[in-house]
């Protein structure tokens, strides 16, 4: 009397009944059954097995019902939850009692799609943080590498002022000699300084190609 009431609908318990599926196979102690669909699967109970059924899966019912996130309530099984017990004839409740079950399931589901959004934001924030890092780490190796460039470039203009103060000083006194005399620049300088004049010019060059591009990549 208290089951009819309670589902306004005549319940079905199949004794030892064998059921095959994905989760389990085995012989089970009952399984509730509306005509020819399997509802659920319980446990013997000493007495008042209608009442102590319907009162367990209303338990499981309002314990799913309760505030979870998407984890908690999908968590690392496989089982299916019971989000909402729909025993009734009359069309009108019947409607209104789908619509909050599948409420309650599309709010777990909107929950875990959230989660997932939020989980690709912080992915994306970490590698737009490491990309930053490796930009900074190579900006600052370059600036390393081309600091070392300026150092020995300026290492050679001094060798080159010394010397061209040096060759100035020779011009100066052959011409002293000499004024009407013309004089070539092999005279003063050796063909090793000619070498290095000509390397500190293709350093010059090869270091302003370096930095334009770096700052095209800026």
């Amino acid at each position: 009397m208290e089951a009819a009431n309670l589902t306004s609908q005549d319940i079905f318990i199949v004794l030892q009944k064998d059921i095959s599926g994905e989760d389990a196979t085995g012989r089970v102690d009952y399984a509730i059954k509306s005509l020819e669909d399997l509802l659920c699967i319980t446990e013997g109970k000493p007495r008042n097995i209608k009442i102590q059924n319907l009162a367990q899966l209303e338990s499981a019912f309002q314990t799913n019902k309760k505030k979870r996130t998407a984890d908690q309530a999908f968590g690392n099984d496989y089982f299916d939850y019971i989000y909402g017990i729909v025993t009734t004839e009359n069309p009108e409740l019947l409607r209104n009692n789908v619509k909050r079950v599948i409420g309650i399931i599309v709010g777990l589901l909107k929950d875990r799609c959230v989660k997932g959004l939020f989980e690709m934001e912080s992915k994306i924030d970490l590698l737009r943080q490491e990309n930053a890092r490796l930009v900074a780490k190579n900006n600052k190796e370059v600036i390393q590498t081309e600091l070392k460039v300026l150092r020995k470039l300026n290492s050679m203009t001094e060798v080159m002022l010394q010397r061209n103060t040096m060759f100035e000083a020779k011009i100066s006194e052959l011409k002293a000699k000499d004024p009407d005399r013309m004089i070539k620049i092999s005279e003063v300088m050796p063909v090793e300084d000619t070498k290095l004049r000509k390397k500190f010019i293709k350093q010059i060059e090869k270091f302003e190609k370096s930095f334009i591009d770096h700052m095209d990549h800026l």
